[in-house]
């Protein structure tokens, strides 16, 4: 079993940082975990959080960023008409946990904190579908970070391509 502080430390990891969310925060994820639906401005919310306010949704012209050797959709008006797709079918429940954490890493929608975010959808997700709770988290420790590589490495984005 694994706890969301520990969830949240193996997310940190992945992205080389080596401290656990502020006890501060916690709330607020834990009360974003709950929600019955999730809109754009929670996600731009929990990407501020995990970043220090760093994490810009990148809805402007030239906040391009580059992942490794991926090269995500350009900066622009487009990143949130496609954010808010997925978050569409994410709500509608169109879609699976692993499924959303793929598209939302495609589309790349922040500056920063982009696998943070798109793994805390992913934990969303399975808190809507009662295949977890915030009291069992049964997701074995290390999975998130394997996880995530093997998602970029073989994803094809269905959103970003329609875009």
């Amino acid at each position: 079993m694994m706890t969301l502080q520990e969830f949240l430390r193996e997310s940190n990891k992945i992205e080389g940082i080596d401290k656990d969310v502020p006890q501060e925060h916690m709330a607020e994820i834990e009360a974003f975990l709950v929600k019955p639906k999730v809109e754009l401005a929670d996600v731009c919310k929990m990407a501020a959080l995990f970043t220090d306010g760093k994490g810009l949704l990148r809805d402007q012209l030239g906040m391009n960023v580059t992942v490794g050797r991926y090269s995500p959709p350009p900066g622009s008006a487009h990143i949130p008409k496609m954010l808010n797709v997925l978050l569409g079918l994410l709500n509608d429940g169109q879609i699976s946990p692993y499924k959303v954490y793929n598209e939302f890493e495609c589309i790349h929608p922040f500056i920063d904190g982009n696998g943070r975010v798109g793994r805390l959808l992913w934990l969303w997700r399975r808190f809507t579908s009662r295949s977890i709770t915030l009291i069992n988290m049964a997701i074995g420790r290390g999975f998130l970070h394997e996880y995530h590589y093997q998602a970029l490495q073989n994803h094809k984005s269905v959103i970003v391509a329609i875009h």
